[in-house]
């Protein structure tokens, strides 16, 4: 790295370190245009320049071995799974979290084999069996998988539909119980109604609202 002999080592230190700090506080990967508008709204970076452009910090971050950068060019802790991505699982994660809602196994498959994060190739079958396996990802649909995180849940239709009325902690109207499933797994209406047809694990109450059967 080089630097001009009007800007101290100290000043570029305090400021590689401000950034890192944000990057912190963020707790997921960002772009430098992102943490060049951080940087004016916290009003750092004064010392370096009036209006700290994405340039700027693309030059300091790229002096430092704690941050690096992710094929979607955004900057992070070098550790994180999101930048580093050294497993298979890495890429599905990150793509999923790009993407921001549930996709197809053999989605997932074609969209990392489009970013080409290295020169191996994401095999449909693999990425299955990745998502299968990792806790990280929900199944909510036919070969459809989301981010656990995302607060998706697993289980049959009636287990969910049990789940929502024990959160709610009173009986709830049918369109009730179809719109918090429905913000948890990718199902049919005709499927929940179906569900709540079972004798067995839910009743309606005089006022027509749905409990679970104890």
């Amino acid at each position: 790295s080089w630097l001009l002999p009007t800007i101290s080592l100290e000043s570029i230190k305090l400021a590689l370190n401000s950034l890192i700090e944000i990057i912190k506080k963020k707790n997921k990967p960002i772009s430098a245009a992102d943490l060049a508008e951080l940087v004016k709204a916290e009003n750092l970076l004064s010392e370096l320049a009036a209006e700290p452009e994405e340039s700027i910090i693309q030059s300091l971050l790229s002096t430092s071995k704690k941050v690096a950068l992710n094929p979607f060019n955004e900057w992070g802790l070098e550790y994180w799974q999101t930048i580093a991505l050294k497993r298979m699982s890495d890429k599905i994660y990150l793509v999923l979290q790009k993407e921001g809602k549930p996709m197809h196994f053999t989605a997932i498959a074609k969209r990392i084999n489009e970013i080409g994060f290295d020169k191996k190739i994401a095999n449909p079958a693999t990425i299955h069996n990745e998502l299968i396996l990792d806790a990280k990802y929900v199944l909510v649909g036919r070969g459809i998988y989301a981010l656990a995180e995302w607060g998706y849940k697993p289980g049959v239709v009636s287990d969910v539909i049990a789940e929502v009325l024990n959160d709610a902690k009173r009986p709830l109207s049918r369109e009730e119980i179809i719109e918090r499933v429905m913000a948890k797994r990718l199902v049919k209406r005709s499927t929940i109604i179906l569900a709540l047809m079972d004798k067995s694990k839910f009743f309606k109450n005089q006022a027509n609202e749905y409990m679970a059967s104890a």
